[in-house]
């Protein structure tokens, strides 16, 4: 009988451990949050493409103008160990806001956000083993990404125009900046 109350009080204390190391782990979201103006919305978030793109995230089917948010493919950075590789992309959005201004400029209110995950797998140079596992976001990649995002607001002129310059990192986009 007593070997059974052990027994009992061990698996008891095995499946409770299991169930509280299995649960998910809970993502330390860090968005950067500012508001910036802008001479208009089709300004903004020809700016936030861009400025996204030159942080080396890829802008292609996540981007939805109707809801104003930009979601960018996965960035992989795989390494030879276990919990070294990780994938990062980029979330922004952005809502208008009512703020009188002396000028004529558009107030609004960005988020932006760089999710990050852990590869988790013992064989993290392959892709298709790959355990990915939710950490803390990139806050220091956003606020690079918002630091872009002013500058290509500060010179108060983006031109969309078919082609861009040669060897401007834009230029794939289609983007050309008028620079004075």
């Amino acid at each position: 009988m007593k070997l059974s109350n052990t027994l009992v009080l061990f698996l008891g204390t095995l499946v409770l451990l299991l169930s509280t190391t299995s649960c998910s782990i809970n993502r330390k979201v860090l968005p950067v949050e500012t508001v910036v103006a802008a001479n208009n919305e089709k300004m903004l978030w020809d700016a936030l493409r861009i400025a996204i793109y030159d942080s080396d995230f890829k802008v292609g089917g996540g981007a939805n103008p109707a809801e104003r948010e930009i979601t960018s493919a996965w960035k992989l950075d795989l390494q030879p160990y276990k919990s070294q590789g990780n994938r990062k992309r980029v979330i922004a959005s952005y809502e208008p806001i009512n703020v009188r201004r002396d000028d004529d400029l558009e107030s609004f209110d960005v988020s932006i956000r760089v999710e990050t995950d852990i590869n988790d797998s013992f064989r993290s140079l392959d892709i298709q083993y790959a355990k990915w596992k939710a950490s803390a976001d990139d806050e220091a990649g956003a606020r690079r990404i918002l630091a872009l995002l002013i500058a290509n607001l500060g010179t108060g002129d983006i031109d969309v125009t078919e082609r861009g310059r040669e060897g401007d990192a834009s230029a794939e986009l289609g983007f050309e900046f008028d620079r004075q």
